[in-house]
């Protein structure tokens, strides 16, 4: 039994090379969107301009475009990590649905091959490519959106309060922002509910943190690496054990069927 479930789990492993995590049906759902193909996603990350901010605001445009809003979509668009791409995500969006349903990704490139997500997800990608090319950026939760403080100017200190969800770049820094929440309207403007907009940028309930394992937990960030190792070790281990235990019964020593020695063989 153990053997065919290790078979079986590697089997859907290996279909994982060959189905995407990307839904093919993402392009129909999303209609509105001028989406990015995961191709052109990449291909515009690497293309980098001299400067730190230069490639800040052409890199919040480009995760912009290249992550979707899954919106009712959740399931159709992969929300829910497909068995196929990590078994064990998958159980875990029906055993703890909290964390792990609709799923966002610690990984940013799972997030950027798979396509979708809320604001958050496009923080992470954008704090996550910045400090992969040595550009000081964090993440800011402010009270019901999530955003990006990225030093533009490393000379002169200079901060910017980038938004990839709406594509917008604040020529300010954090600081400023709360003391003058006002100054985010015109950004806002002609999009989304600005006077929200406003009001969630105040001081109470900001957080900055340093990366993406700050901003979801240790736990989260540390349990989904494991779940791409462990999708491998639990069937290689399920096969070892269950053939050396099928080694063990070959290697029994049969039964002996002679006489007992107290039996009397003799006439």
């Amino acid at each position: 039994m153990l053997f065919i479930v290790g078979i079986s789990l590697l089997g859907v492993n290996i279909s994982g090379f060959f189905l995407p995590l990307r839904s093919p049906k993402i392009y129909d759902l999303m209609p509105d969107e001028t989406l990015l193909t995961e191709t052109q996603f990449r291909a515009q990350v690497a293309h980098r301009p001299k400067s730190s901010q230069a490639y800040a605001i052409h890199l919040n445009q480009v995760v912009h475009q290249g992550i979707a809003s899954y919106g009712n979509h959740i399931d159709q668009l992969h929300g829910h990590i497909p068995i196929h791409e990590n078994y064990l995500l998958f159980i875990a969006g029906f055993i703890y649905p909290r964390a792990y349903y609709p799923y966002e990704f610690c990984d940013y490139q799972k997030a950027m091959e798979r396509g979708i997500g809320i604001c958050s997800q496009h923080a992470i990608i954008l704090t996550e490519i910045l400090q992969k090319n040595d550009i000081n950026a964090h993440i800011v939760g402010l009270s019901g959106h999530v955003v990006a403080t990225v030093q533009v100017d490393k000379d002169q200190n200079i901060w910017w309060v980038f938004d990839p969800y709406y594509n917008k770049v604040i020529p300010h820094n954090l600081e400023t922002i709360e003391q003058n929440t006002e100054l985010v309207r015109p950004f806002y403007a002609n999009q989304t509910n600005e006077d929200i907009m406003v009001s969630i940028y105040g001081k109470a309930g900001n957080t900055i943190y340093q990366n993406t394992r700050a901003y979801t937990g240790w736990k989260k960030y540390d349990i989904e690496k494991l779940a791409y190792i462990f999708i491998w070790v639990i069937p290689i281990l399920f096969i070892f054990f269950a053939t050396r235990s099928s080694g063990s019964l070959a290697n029994a020593a049969p039964i002996s069927s002679g006489p007992s020695k107290y039996e009397n063989t003799t006439q």
